[in-house]
C-alpha cells in the first residue's frame, strides 16, 4: 500500500480511513476506499473468499498497535503448544494483572525467606509501600474475581473443568483456537477482532459466543459467515466489494432489505439511460452518437452504470440428482449400533437406534468429543459397528463432506479435470459423456472463476477447494449427502447457496452446523449425540432451541477452581518444580503472618500513615 495517499485519524471516540488502497503479490484488493469505526460499533466485514478481508484485519490492527490509543487483540489463529493449562493462558492475556500477580509474588516470596531466618524487618519502608499499592491495585481491579471469569468464557465455549487445566500441548489445534479466542474475550480490549470465531466450536459454543458478545461493551469487529451470529451481534456492515468497502450503519437483516432495494434501484435507473441512448443511436449520425456517449460518461459520473450480474453461486446438487423425492424409502437403519475405535479402547456410542429415510433431513447436535463424527462415519459405512447392525440400501451413493476434505482431493490434478472424473465414476457404462462444457459450467457456477479451473488443486484457496469438492460431490450425484460443518470455508453467499441447494436436493441429508439460521432454515429432524448414546430430541426450530437453552442453562453451584499460582502464570514452569516451591511458599507465608507479625505489620503501616498525615500538614 502507499501510505503517502492515506488520510487515517485515530482518536478516543472514532477511526477514520480515506484513501486506502491494500495489495497482495501484485494483486490489488482494496483500491481508495473509505473506513469508518466509531467506539462501541460492532461491525461484520462481508465479503467473497479472497476478497482481502483478512488482509484488511491485519492492517488495521498493525495500525492500532502503532497509534496505541485503543487497545486492541486480533484473534485469527491457535495458540502454540505450551506447557501451560488453557485457564492459565486465558489469564495471562491480561499482561498488566500478569505483572501486579508476579510482583506481588516476589514481596511474598522476599518475606517467606527473610521471615523465615527471625528477621524482624523483611521489607524496607519503601518496599513495604509498593507492596500495599500493589495489593491495592489488584483489589481495585477485583483480580480475585478474574479465574471465576476466565473459567465462565472457556465453560462457554465447550471446555469441561478438567480440559481448562491441561496443558496446551495436550489439545489439539481447533481446541487451542478457542483459547485463543477466550483469552481477546476475557481481555475486553477497546477494539476486539474476531476472523470466523466460530470455526472451532459446536452450535451450543456458537450461540453462547453471540449472546456474549451481543452485550460486548466496546468495539467489535468480525470476519464470519455465521449468519446467526451476525445476526445477533453486529449493529454495522463493512461491504468488501469491487476493491471498496461501502458501510452500512444497521442490522443485518436491513442491510439484506437495502441490498434488495439498491439492486432494484439500479436496474431501473439503468434501464432509463438505456432506453435513452438507444434512442440517440438509433437515428445514426455522429452528432447523436456524441450525444449518448456524453450521457453515459455523465450518469457514470453520477454512479449510474450498467448493474453487475453479482456474485451468485449455485450448487447444482438437484440438478444432477437421480433420487426421486417422492420415494420415502429406508435407505439406513442402525440397530442396538455400538461403535470403538480400537477392539479394546472404550466405546464411543452404544446401542444406538437410529433410520433414515429417502429426503430425510438431519441435524446432529452435541458437544465437541460427544461422538458426532463417529457416528457419521457409522453412516458413511468408513467405521463398522463392533457391535449391533448397520443396513444400508444396495448400491446407496453417499457423498461425506468432512472438516479435512481437502486431504481427499487429488493436488497435482486440476479441478476441471477432477471433475469431469468424477462425471465418468457416475457415468460408467451407461454411454453418457462428460462435455467440457458441463465441466466448466458446473465449476462456473460454484463461484470458481474460468481462470482456476484449468490450474493444480493444490494452488487453490480453502474456500475454492470447498468448491471444488461440492462441484464433485454434484456430479457423483449422490443420494445421501452427509454434512461435517460444511459452511466453515465458504463466504456468506456461498454458505447461503449450498443452503438453497440443500432444500432442493431430493436426496436425504445429514448435518452437523454451527450455523443455528442454516439449520432454521434447512428445518431438520433433531439428533443428540451425548454420554455415548444418539437419541431424538424433536423437529425443527422447537427442538434446536430446546437443546441450546438446556446446554446453555448455568451449571449448579460447584465448589470454585483452586487459584492459579501466579508463578505459572508468568512463566512456564516444570509441574513437579511449581509444586514443590507452590507448597514452601504457603508453608512460609502461614509461617511468617502469624499473629504476633501481623500486629507488627498493622503497627508500621499506621506508622508511616501518621508520617505522611505529618508531611502533608507541613
Amino acid at each position: 500500500m502507499n501510505d503517502s495517499t492515506l488520510d487515517l485519524k485515530w482518536n478516543p471516540d472514532a477511526v477514520s480511513v480515506k484513501g486506502l488502497s491494500l495489495s497482495i503479490g501484485g494483486k490489488h484488493l482494496v483500491e481508495n476506499t473509505n473506513l469508518e469505526l466509531s467506539k462501541g460499533q460492532r461491525i461484520c466485514l462481508l465479503g467473497r473468499n479472497g476478497s482481502g478481508k483478512s488482509t484488511l484485519f491485519n492492517w488495521l490492527a498493525t495500525k492500532a498497535r502503532h497509534f496505541n490509543i485503543w487497545s486492541s487483540y486480533l484473534v485469527e489463529q491457535e495458540l502454540p503448544p505450551c506447557r501451560e493449562s488453557a485457564l492459565q493462558m486465558t489469564l495471562a492475556a491480561d499482561i498488566e494483572r500478569g505483572q501486579l500477580w508476579a510482583r506481588r509474588a516476589e514481596f511474598e516470596i522476599k518475606m517467606e525467606e527473610l521471615g523465615s531466618d527471625g528477621c524482624t524487618e523483611p521489607l524496607s519502608d519503601d518496599e513495604f509501600k509498593e507492596y500495599q499499592a500493589v495489593c491495592e491495585e489488584l483489589r481495585a481491579r477485583r483480580a480475585d474475581a478474574d479465574e471465576p471469569v476466565a473459567a465462565k468464557i472457556l465453560r462457554g465455549l465447550g471446555f469441561s473443568e478438567e480440559q481448562m487445566r491441561r496443558p496446551l500441548c495436550e489439545l489439539s489445534g481447533g481446541w487451542r483456537a478457542r483459547v485463543a479466542l477466550a483469552r481477546g474475550l476475557f481481555m475486553k480490549p477497546q477494539l476486539l477482532m474476531l476472523d470466523e470465531p466460530t470455526n472451532h466450536i459446536d452450535l451450543a459454543g456458537a450461540v453462547w459466543l453471540s449472546e456474549f458478545c451481543k452485550e460486548w461493551p466496546t468495539t467489535l469487529a468480525v470476519i464470519t459467515h455465521n449468519a446467526h451470529f451476525v445476526g445477533n451481534v453486529c449493529s454495522g456492515i463493512w461491504d468488501l466489494k469491487q476493491k471498496g468497502v461501502r458501510s452500512y450503519k444497521c442490522s443485518y437483516n436491513m442491510y439484506m432489505k437495502q441490498l434488495a432495494s439498491d439492486s432494484l434501484a439500479s436496474a431501473s435507473a439503468w434501464e432509463k439511460v438505456e432506453k435513452q441512448v438507444a434512442a440517440w443511436r438509433s437515428k445514426g449520425t455522429p452528432a447523436a452518437s456524441k450525444l449518448a456517449d456524453d450521457f453515459l460518461a455523465k450518469k457514470a459520473a453520477e454512479g449510474i452504470r450498467k448493474p453487475d450480474r453479482g456474485y451468485a453461486p449455485r450448487f447444482l446438487l438437484a440438478e444432477h440428482a437421480t433420487t426421486d423425492s417422492r420415494e420415502k424409502t429406508s435407505i439406513i437403519s442402525m440397530a442396538d449400533a455400538t461403535a470403538k475405535y480400537t477392539a479394546d479402547g472404550p466405546a464411543v456410542l452404544r446401542g444406538v437406534e437410529f433410520a433414515l429415510y429417502n429426503g430425510s433431513r438431519v441435524s446432529l447436535v452435541g458437544a465437541n468429543g460427544a461422538g458426532k463424527s463417529t457416528f457419521l462415519k457409522m453412516l458413511t459405512g468408513e467405521l463398522d459397528p463392533v457391535e449391533g447392525v448397520v443396513q444400508r440400501k444396495n448400491g446407496l451413493r453417499v457423498a461425506f463432506f468432512h472438516q479435512h476434505f481437502f486431504h481427499d482431493l487429488p493436488q497435482e490434478m486440476s479441478a476441471a479435470t477432477y471433475i469431469r472424473s468424477e462425471f465418468e465414476k457416475t457415468r460408467k457404462g451407461t454411454g453418457i459423456n462428460t462435455t467440457e462444457e458441463e465441466v466448466r459450467k458446473l465449476l462456473g457456477t460454484t463461484g470458481m472463476e474460468s481462470s482456476t479451473h484449468t490450474i493444480d488443486i493444490r494452488h487453490l484457496s480453502g474456500g475454492q477447494k470447498a468448491r471444488v469438492y461440492f462441484a464433485g460431490i454434484a456430479a457423483s450425484a449422490p443420494e445421501l449427502l452427509v454434512l461435517d460443518e460444511p459452511s466453515n470455508h465458504l463466504d456468506m453467499e456461498t454458505a447461503q447457496a449450498l443452503l438453497d441447494a440443500l432444500k432442493a436436493f431430493p436426496g436425504a441429508v445429514v448435518i452437523v452446523s454451527h450455523d443455528l439460521s442454516f439449520l432454521e432454515e434447512l428445518d431438520p429432524d433433531v439428533w443428540l449425540c451425548d454420554g455415548g448414546k444418539v437419541e431424538h430430541l424433536g423437529h425443527g426450530d422447537a427442538a434446536l432451541n430446546k437443546y441450546i437453552e438446556d446446554t446453555l442453562k448455568e451449571p449448579e453451584a460447584v465448589e470454585p477452581p483452586a487459584r492459579t499460582p501466579v508463578r505459572e502464570v508468568a512463566a512456564a514452569v516444570p509441574e513437579e518444580e511449581a509444586a514443590r516451591k507452590e507448597a514452601k511458599r504457603r508453608a512460609m507465608l502461614n509461617k511468617f503472618f502469624d499473629s504476633e507479625k501481623r500486629k507488627r505489620l498493622a503497627t508500621r503501616a499506621k506508622r508511616l500513615e501518621e508520617e505522611e498525615e505529618g508531611e502533608a500538614i507541613l
